[in-house]
């Protein structure tokens, strides 16, 4: 099952902003992306392969359990 929470710990890994993220996906940096970073949403193929590629991970990553994730608070 898709995980948004990895989508923040990434984020936060990798020292990026939301908005660069929103940005590469839909072109408005203002975009929010609490969608992607909730659970209960399920992306697209297309979004996710996109976020994959920004990341610099691959799609299966967004298929982590939270208790494997790292503390990102």
């Amino acid at each position: 099952m898709y995980n948004g929470k990895v989508v923040k710990a990434l984020l936060a890994a990798k020292g990026l902003k939301g908005t660069q993220l929103s940005n590469y996906l839909f072109g408005d940096p203002r975009r929010s992306l609490t969608p992607l970073c909730n659970e209960g949403v399920n992306p697209g193929v297309n979004v996710l392969e996109k976020m994959a590629q920004f990341l610099e991970v691959s799609t299966d990553a967004f298929f982590t359990p939270t208790e494997e994730l790292p503390d990102i608070n």
